[in-house]
């Protein structure tokens, strides 16, 4: 039984041959590239590579291994040339949908006008089906691809991220303390919480304290180039630290919002710094307030005075 491209091929030619089959591969390049789209797109909204992009770099990793005075710059590096790739990686396959999808209009027209209708419905509503099942098929390998990714990716963060340090916290309450909270209180009192806007960086105060350091040097040249340093060093700790889609700074802003919202819900409860051991302490307040009376109620540690000393 002869096949559908030799039938075509001895019914109406080989030209008319061509064009049925330049048609089938480019309806199927056009159905891998719309899942191909689908799948960059994704990876660019949550912050993953793909493979391909990420094994590029290989030839860096033994030299970003070694601590350098440079490996910030090579990372900074990395990150943004991933990013770059990744851009120009949907551009291009943006601009193959277009061009497949024109070539698809051409030849369809093509076809209608060499062969009769019912052969050319025929073989386009084939096609079409085919662009359906292929599409399906492509989005569920690249489903389990973009997972395999994401997990990947999630437990690289999950490593890096801060978890809850027992010793430095102490709950002398029986409320249970939601985990988030736990690891933002157990940083401690030093801890800072990251910039999320740079209208809250205190510029004014950066750039007098850099220029009283800079004036100090007699060499302009100097001066200026420690400007220029510090201008880029600034830029990039906004770059990097301000960045919406860093995981550090996305659990930190959850994390404080949660401990607002917990305190605010619980004015019981208080948290203190210990006087030993450098941890935090979480207190009933009325617990608190009894120990401190008893605490100051003994009058032969402490005796009162007539007047507040605070000044003095």
């Amino acid at each position: 039984m002869a096949g559908f491209y030799e039938t075509i091929d001895n019914e109406f030619g080989s030209t008319v041959k061509i064009q049925f089959k330049q048609y089938a591969d480019n309806n199927r390049k056009l159905s891998c590239m719309e899942v191909r789209k689908e799948f960059l797109l994704r990876c660019r909204r949550n912050g993953v590579f793909p493979d391909h992009i990420q094994n590029s770099f290989k030839c860096l990793f033994e030299l970003m291994e070694d601590r350098s005075p440079y490996l910030r710059k090579m990372e900074n590096c990395v990150a943004k040339f991933k990013k770059t790739i990744l851009n120009l990686e949907i551009k291009q396959t943006f601009y193959k949908i277009k061009v497949y999808q024109s070539n698809c209009e051409h030849l369809r027209k093509t076809i209608k006008a060499m062969v009769p209708e019912p052969v050319s419905k025929s073989f386009l509503d084939i096609q079409h089906s085919f662009h359906q099942q292929q599409t399906d098929k492509n989005r569920k390998s690249i489903t389990k691809k973009y997972q395999r990714l994401l997990t990947k990716f999630t437990e690289g963060i999950k490593s890096s991220l801060p978890t809850i340090n027992n010793k430095a916290l102490y709950n002398a309450t029986t409320v249970a303390i939601p985990s988030k909270v736990e690891m933002l209180l157990s940083l401690g009192a030093k801890f800072a919480l990251p910039y999320t806007s740079p209208s809250e960086i205190p510029f004014y105060h950066i750039i007098a304290d850099v220029e009283g350091i800079i004036k100090s040097h007699t060499d302009t040249d100097v001066q200026e180039r420690t400007r220029c340093a510090i201008a880029n060093n600034i830029q990039n700790f906004i770059h990097q630290s301000c960045a919406p889609t860093n995981p550090q700074v996305k659990l930190y802003n959850q994390a404080e919002k949660q401990t607002r919202i917990f305190f605010k819900q619980h004015p019981e409860v208080l948290v203190l710094q210990s006087d030993k051991g450098n941890k935090t302490v979480i207190m009933d307040k009325e617990d608190y307030t009894m120990k401190m009376k008893i605490l100051i109620g003994d009058e032969q540690t402490y005796e009162k005075v007539g007047r507040d000393p605070t000044s003095a």
